[in-house]
Order: C-alpha cells, then sequence, then structure tokens
C-alpha cells in the first residue's frame, strides 16, 4: 500500500516501506525521484518532527533519488518504547543502515535543515568517505549557548512572550516546570506545556505573535516528550562537539543557505560552521523566520546547481 496514495498533487514515493534498525525501533522511509539519479539523503527536523513531500522542493527529481525517512519515534515510524536509545547517534547509524538496506554503494549528498542540519553534520563526520556534499539550512549546532537561546536569550526581543511562558510553566527551573506538565496526566496541564512551552519556539520571528491553543494528539504529546528529552540531555552532544570535529569535513562541499532573521537559529551559527569549512559557500537570505518561501525558493535555486557542479568537479567556494 502506498501511503502516500491521497496526495494527488504531490509527488509519490517509488519505494517506500519500512527497516528494522534494532532497539525496538523500525524506521519508515520512502525515496523520491529516480531510482537511477544522484542519491540524497535527507535527515527531517525536530526532534520529535517527521519528513514530508515539502523536502522534496529543492530538488529536480528528474535526476535525483531522494530518501528521506521518519527518525525513531517520529512520524509513522513503530518503536517498542519512543525514547529508547533515541539519540541524535543513532539516528546517523540508522541512515546509514538504510543506505546500506537500498544497496546504495556510492556516496550521497546529505541534506538537512534545523535539527535536521545537526544530523547532517553529524553525519558527515561520522562517515566522511560516504558524503559528496551538504546541503544544509537553518544551522543548529547544538552547544550550550544554542540551547540557551530558546530558554533565555530570545526574550529580549519577545519579553511579552517570555513573561507569560514563565507564569505558566511554574517553578524556578523551567525544564523541570514544563517536564511535570508535560508528562502529567491532567488534559489542563498537557494543553499549558504545549501551548506556551512548545508553542513558543513557533513565534520566534513572528511580528505579532500570540499564543494559540490548539486541539491535542497524541502525537503532539510525543513529539514534545521527544524533543524535551533531547533538550533536557543537551541533545546527546558533549560541549561544541560538531565544531570540535569539524576538521574531518573541512573539505567536503557544502551549501549552506540561512535567514538573516531567524530568530529559532540565529545566524551566528551558520557563520561558525562556514568559518570552520574551507570548501564552504553560505548565503543569507534577506527574511525573517525560521523557514518559509523565501529560503524554499532561494534553495530549490542554488541546490540543483550546486549538485552539478560538485559532481563535475566545478565546484568552488567563490561562485
Amino acid at each position: 500500500m502506498n501511503l502516500f496514495s491521497f496526495l494527488k498533487k504531490e509527488p509519490k514515493p517509488f519505494n517506500e516501506g519500512f527497516l528494522a534498525v534494532g532497539d525496538g525501533h523500525s524506521i519508515h522511509f520512502a525515496e523520491f525521484g529516480s531510482r537511477e539519479g544522484v542519491p540524497v539523503l535527507n535527515f527531517h527536523g525536530g526532534p520529535g518532527g517527521r519528513f514530508s513531500t515539502k523536502h522534496t522542493q529543492s530538488f529536480d527529481l528528474k535526476k535525483i533519488r531522494l530518501i528521506l525517512f521518519d527518525q525513531r519515534g517520529c512520524g509513522l515510524s513503530t518503536y517498542q518504547d519512543p525514547f529508547l536509545k533515541n539519540t541524535p547517534q543513532k539516528a546517523v547509524e540508522d541512515g546509514k543502515r538504510l543506505l546500506d538496506f537500498l544497496k546504495i554503494k556510492t556516496k550521497v549528498f546529505v541534506s538537512g535543515g534545523s535539527y535536521g542540519s545537526t544530523l547532517g553534520i553529524l553525519f558527515a563526520e561520522t562517515y566522511p568517505e560516504k558524503v559528496y556534499g551538504l546541503i544544509l539550512n537553518s544551522i543548529f549546532l547544538a552547544r550550550s549557548q544554542d540551547l540557551k537561546w530558546t530558554q533565555e536569550a530570545s526574550g529580549l526581543f519577545y519579553p511579552d512572550l517570555m513573561e507569560k511562558k514563565l507564569e505558566k510553566i511554574k517553578g524556578k527551573d523551567l525544564l523541570k516546570g514544563y517536564h511535570k506538565l508535560l508528562f502529567s496526566e491532567k488534559y489542563k496541564d498537557l494543553q499549558t506545556a504545549l501551548t506556551y512551552y512548545a508553542g513558543y519556539e513557533y513565534l520566534l520571528g513572528s511580528l505579532d505573535p500570540v499564543f494559540q491553543t490548539t486541539p491535542l494528539t497524541d502525537q503532539k504529546i510525543q513529539n514534545a516528550q521527544i524533543a524535551l528529552m533531547f533538550e533536557e540531555n543537551n541533545f546527546f552532544f558533549k560541549e561544541d562537539e560538531l565544531m570540535k570535529h569539524i576538521q574531518k569535513i573541512k573539505n567536503i562541499p557544502t551549501l549552506i543557505l540561512q535567514n538573516r532573521l531567524d530568530f529559532v537559529c540565529p545566524p551566528d551559527q551558520a557563520y561558525a560552521l562556514y568559518k570552520g569549512l574551507s570548501n564552504a559557500k553560505l548565503i543569507f537570505v534577506p527574511a525573517i523566520g525560521h523557514s518559509g518561501p523565501s529560503i524554499r525558493q532561494r534553495l530549490k535555486k542554488e541546490v540543483p546547481v550546486f549538485i552539478e557542479r560538485v559532481l563535475k568537479g566545478e565546484w568552488r567556494v567563490d561562485q
């Protein structure tokens, strides 16, 4: 059964299924484009997100074999315990396992945005011999300062929202207060947690932000719980771990796109990544927000050119 058959105007996968990856997890995957195309492995954002057909929009599917998968505990992936062995390191291992399962022995391009960019960097640092090039946007480096941004510093721009958030998530320790509400059995507590803590991030970058109460679902609650687990564990990274290993991927061709006014993942992260690489191009898109049509349109323009030039050996960082 094709799980995307109801999406009439959306691209449909030519291959789809589930792969058992151990620890009681099976990841849901789908391949789009051409089976004979250049392989691209994409990591979706989150943690706690899922892949969607919007991840196909940056690529020429006539020339690309795009591999998408729902990470552990996410989307249609199945599990015995969604929190068990659910780390960025395991997500990267699962990506490699999926490539082996699909019998892709050549190098691949790796793409991802937001937390997906984190995984893209980690995949390349773990398996540099497998990577043609990196296509990253809305960069998240998972440093302590990046984690504190949403919890604290973003309040410099949204003091009213931060005050309301602190008022609703009671307790001196914000994370502990949020945890208590998010794992409560009371509907009111869960609604408060998702509206005023999880919902806060989605308002960053808005010029007229208002907290919105949305209907609760088991999936929304679980997604938020997974994201909180990562936040409580510093995303399972040592301090500045990605940048400390950047030499491993210093010469890999890399395309970085970042909205100039991204209030979820501030642009200093994209710039730090760019400065740590010797074969990277950084494009600041003159737009506000964490994603949106401007950065998607620019990705659609830049990505096919980047892939073509890398494959032809014509990639130069001054382009």
